[in-house]
């Protein structure tokens, strides 16, 4: 895979973490094209699941996951096996994702980006990001992945906050979201999971405190890996100017998909210009402003191929396409199937998620 030039030139000089003796553990292995890439050791004790029946019930209809967390403890750890044969649709999720291919190789789909990784490869989303793991066909993959709440490192005031998690907050379409393996960090990091997981469930304070030090240990080694992206405190407050400038058209949306919507009547109902109105949308989302309703209109149908019997002539009507073929078309656009391909191959259990654009 092409080696990224930004992750491998700010590698922190930190000596690894002392591992905890364990009794017993488990190698999740995998061939490794990284020759000096050791077997991935992992503590028995991590709760193992299928990615795919794990994750995709968890998905709503606007393509956003939602993790259980313990309100106490807001923090995850699992380790999820995928294939090939069954693909978790592309979604974003409210909490930060930090994840390591523990054997086999998948890739990470970020937006409209498709980035390779191997044995070994760790991987951070933070919350704005629709993506997704994709594995070769018939092909199997374990990651390990680590979930939490922002809100965990809050305590010490919104700037320290903002500074911990900087790599997270400035993930704009080029960031360099993958490390290597052969930069050492990924193994450094799995180290404090480890010892994450040592103490979970945290149930004494003692044990909420070591997970909470250890998480900001894993954080630290994360702005130093990303120093060149330490802009991460304005890029979090462009965001939010330009979710709160949206916010009534991103309200108005979901209750009239069907209606006829132009950019113009959008951008005076959030008293913006269209220019500002285009540039807050495409900060946001990446896509312009038809770009962006077809893709919403298309998510919204598929909600409804899927859970309903409706005619498909009604579903593109309900979702703002007056004309089937033209539904067609740019359904097919966004997904590669037709309506009733989709029907069809969503009732076989199997589930597909918007194509990158």
């Amino acid at each position: 895979m092409k080696a990224n030039p930004i992750a491998r030139s700010h590698t922190p000089q930190f000596r690894s973490v002392p591992r905890r003796n364990h009794n017993a553990r488990v190698d999740v292995q995998g061939s490794s094209p990284h020759g000096g890439v050791s077997p991935i050791e992992l503590s028995t004790n991590w709760r193992r699941s299928d990615q795919f029946r794990l994750l995709e019930p968890q998905i709503n209809a606007q393509k956003v996951h939602v993790w259980p967390f313990n309100a106490n403890l807001p923090i995850e750890l699992r380790l999820l096996d995928g294939d090939g044969d069954r693909t978790v649709s592309k979604n974003r999720h409210d909490y930060f994702e930090i994840f390591f291919v523990c054997s086999g190789a998948t890739s990470f789909i970020v937006e409209d980006r498709r980035l390779p990784m191997e044995h070994g490869d760790m991987a951070i989303v933070g919350s704005t990001l629709h993506h997704s793991t994709h594995c070769s066909p018939h092909a199997r993959s374990t990651i390990g992945a680590l979930y939490f709440d922002p809100d965990f490192i809050s305590g010490d005031g919104m700037a320290c906050r903002a500074d911990y998690l900087a790599p997270f907050l400035d993930q704009d379409p080029g960031f360099p979201h993958i490390v290597p393996a052969a930069t050492g960090l990924p193994r450094q990091i799995l180290d404090l999971m480890e010892m994450i997981q040592e103490e979970m469930p945290g149930s004494s304070r003692l044990a909420r405190l070591a997970i909470k030090t250890y998480l900001r240990m894993i954080l630290i080694l994360l702005v130093k890996q990303y120093a060149t992206h330490a802009s991460g405190v304005d890029s979090f407050r462009q965001q939010q100017r330009a979710l709160e400038s949206l916010q009534k058209f991103f309200e108005f949306l979901p209750g009239h998909v069907g209606d006829m919507i132009c950019a113009p009547d959008a951008a005076r109902m959030c008293n913006l210009s269209e220019t500002e109105f285009a540039a807050y949308l495409r900060q946001l989302t990446r896509r312009s402003f038809r770009s962006y309703l077809n893709q919403y209109r298309v998510e919204r149908a598929q909600t409804a191929l899927a859970e309903t019997n409706h005619p498909i002539s009604e579903i593109a009507q309900e979702t703002g396409f007056c004309d089937q073929s033209y539904f067609g078309a740019v359904f097919h656009k966004f997904t590669d199937m037709t309506p009733l391909g989709y029907r069809h191959h969503n009732a076989s259990g199997q589930t597909s998620a918007l194509r990158p654009m």
